[in-house]
């Protein structure tokens, strides 16, 4: 593995190579990941049901949070665009590599892009038919306790999930074979889900999913979680972790080389 100095300039580079991807790269793999983060969301809900009604709830709930790692790690393994590990890539900017223009176009067109995949997964299980009463309960039950969050509260818990989310894909990083890029991605994110904090790419596929189940749950409403949501996975993934790290391992040794 890759020790911690050698880790934060590597997700600079990563992150420099991403940016100056083509926008349709961004697109395809933006779309991909929302599609898997919204199958590993499915698996959970599927899990959590089968054992929230035959056993017991809080069991469901670690079960269903291993499957839902699914998500993280197909993203990990095949080099997909995920927002909230993207926000990472700040670090690159922290160290000069690419401007802030760069940044924000990026990760804005990859928001876009996995809010494309959400929403094709959703129609995709929507006519499946694959949702059975239990499950349907359970998506509708939690999209109401989702946007009945208010601001901040939905913020404070997306600054909690992209600190964990962000931290399993900047590990992951480190790991150069497949099964520590599996463990290094899936434990953080294992936790994020068991502890219930708020992931905006999962949620633009839970909430649009809802509607189609007459859960109540209006566009307004999906955007009033979403948008807390979002500003608080950036803050966790995109300033708290990266620009710490920038300064731990990253800040004296640019000084140094200049």
């Amino acid at each position: 593995m890759l020790g911690p100095r050698e880790l934060a300039h590597e997700c600079g580079n990563i992150g420099e190579k991403k940016v100056h991807n083509s926008i349709r790269s961004m697109i395809i793999g933006g779309i991909l990941s929302g599609l898997f983060v919204g199958l590993g969301y499915y698996g959970y809900l599927v899990t959590y049901s089968s054992f929230a009604a035959l056993i017991n709830a809080p069991l469901g709930r670690f079960f269903g949070a291993l499957v839902f790692t699914v998500g993280i790690i197909l993203v990990v393994l095949t080099g997909s665009e995920l927002f909230t590990g993207n926000c990472l890539v700040i670090l690159g900017y922290c160290n000069k590599q690419y401007g802030l223009g760069n940044f924000f176009k990026y990760l804005g067109i990859v928001w876009i892009s996995n809010f494309i995949g959400s929403l094709l997964l959703v129609c995709i299980i929507y006519f499946s038919k694959m949702p059975n009463d239990i499950v349907i309960g359970t998506i509708k039950d939690i999209s109401v306790q989702k946007t009945s969050l208010d601001f901040i509260v939905a913020l404070m818990r997306g600054i909690l999930c992209n600190i964990l989310v962000a931290l399993g894909v900047y590990a992951s990083y480190a790991a150069k074979d497949v099964s520590g890029k599996i463990l290094a991605s899936a434990i953080p994110v294992f936790l994020f889900v068991l502890c219930g904090y708020e992931h905006s790419v999962a949620n633009m596929f839970i909430l649009p999913l809802s509607m189609f189940y007459d859960s109540g749950i209006t566009v307004i409403d999906i955007f009033k979680n979403i948008i807390p949501v979002t500003i608080g996975n950036f803050i966790g993934g995109g300033i708290i972790i990266p620009v710490a790290y920038f300064f731990l391992y990253v800040y004296k040794s640019a000084k140094i080389h200049t």
